[in-house]
């Protein structure tokens, strides 16, 4: 971003000296980077939240499972109790999530 902000404020004199095609691969060279770094962070961010929002599923499955497998009955006391317990665990988990970026952007701020 710095390059072409530093492009656009000096762009008089790139013209006159016929420097325009060279800063202009150097400028798609850092944008196709820059590009690269942004897509690795919202596939890294994506995945985070999908875990998020995935794991009392998975969870919940796995347990239901392994009580089925052990010979455990599934009354709807159990169930119910359960279902609960990790809608619980998921809406702390979020606002955990949601407090660490309100925090990310508090310190960035300072900055």
């Amino acid at each position: 971003m710095k390059s072409t902000v530093e492009c656009l404020s000096n762009m008089k004199v790139i013209k006159l000296q016929s420097w325009d095609e060279l800063f202009l691969r150097k400028i798609e060279e850092l944008r196709s980077v820059e590009r690269r770094w942004v897509s690795y962070f919202m596939y890294a961010w994506a995945c985070n939240i999908f875990a998020i929002w995935a794991a009392p599923v998975i969870v919940s499955i796995i347990t239901f499972f392994n009580m089925d497998f052990l010979g455990e009955t599934l009354d709807p006391v159990k169930l119910f109790t359960a279902l609960t317990v990790f809608g619980v665990l998921k809406t702390a988990a979020v606002s955990r999530k949601h407090l660490q970026f309100v925090a990310d952007g508090s310190i960035h701020g300072l900055n």
